[in-house]
């Protein structure tokens, strides 16, 4: 099932969205969301997940439990950083994070075993962790417009 509910000026996602199972791909981009609800957790079976062009200023740890998601982007939104909760996200394949205000990319990004597309552009970011490098399938990392530094 996909749902999307892009471009409604949405300031929250209601708790009841966690009732939908069967839900693989939801869209929500060009609102006005600041948070993400704790029953994102509850999306077991999503696959796709589109939260571009809102204000969001960090990821709900809850994310984490959509252990399915292959696509996630937050492309234009407010973000500090790509925490741990991206950890148990084993079987993504694609993750943007352009044009936020990342600093800090989380060493637990080594789990994601699958990603092959992280892009980061126009971020805060001085370096990647050493533990990209356990990314084999990645074939793109995109970090451009940073702060990025040799160290």
């Amino acid at each position: 099932m996909c749902l999307d509910v892009s471009e409604n000026q949405l300031n929250e996602l209601p708790e009841e969205l966690g009732k939908l199972r069967s839900l693989t791909d939801f869209m929500a981009s060009h609102n006005n969301l600041d948070r993400l609800p704790f029953s994102i957790g509850q999306l077991t079976n999503l696959s796709v997940l589109k939260l571009e062009h809102n204000k969001l200023s960090k990821v709900h740890p809850n994310l984490g439990n959509c252990t399915k998601l292959q696509e996630l982007f937050l492309r234009e939104n407010i973000l500090e950083e790509v925490g741990d909760w991206i950890a148990n996200l084993s079987t993504l394949k694609i993750l943007n994070v352009d044009c936020n205000r990342c600093t800090y990319i989380t060493e637990k990004i080594e789990n994601l075993k699958l990603l092959g597309v992280l892009s980061l552009r126009n971020n805060l970011i001085e370096r990647l962790p050493d533990e990209i490098g356990s990314c084999t399938k990645l074939m793109v990392i995109d970090v451009s417009g940073n702060r990025y530094a040799n160290n």
